[in-house]
């Protein structure tokens, strides 16, 4: 199927979500909560193998390592002061870490380990 054909599956608001209105929590921990835009909520992508999610970090709170093995992920941080991202290959490849802020985007590629933790003692969002 070309890339024609597949978009032609979707309708324009296929490619558009309301994140203020507060996407179901799928995980809650200690150092904060995780909603998930998925393919239910925005079925654009699907076919892109992109991954988003609203992450609230609690203050000092961490988002543990992980990986997203079928997409690569966008982080765009809503508000915080020092928050700080890292990812790397399994392999032993190089480790990537930056401390950014409210403002600041940052993206983890498929398959990579990879973390956010706000180092601060006020609330921190990232979507």
């Amino acid at each position: 199927m070309t890339q024609v054909e597949r978009l032609s599956k979707f309708q324009a608001n296929d490619f558009i979500l309301d994140v203020g209105i507060n996407p179901k929590v799928v995980s809650k921990g200690d150092g904060g909560s995780i909603a998930l835009l998925s393919a239910a909520t925005l079925p654009a992508v699907r076919t892109h193998k992109i991954a988003l999610a609203v992450i609230s970090l609690e203050p000092c709170g961490v988002n543990r390592p992980h990986i997203h093995p079928r997409g690569t992920e966008a982080a765009y941080i809503v508000k915080g002061k020092n928050i700080t991202m890292g990812f790397a290959p399994e392999n032993g490849g190089k480790v990537m870490i930056n401390n950014a802020g409210a403002g600041f985007a940052s993206f983890f590629p498929q398959g990579y380990i990879h973390f956010q933790a706000n180092n601060d003692c006020e609330p921190g969002d990232l979507e």
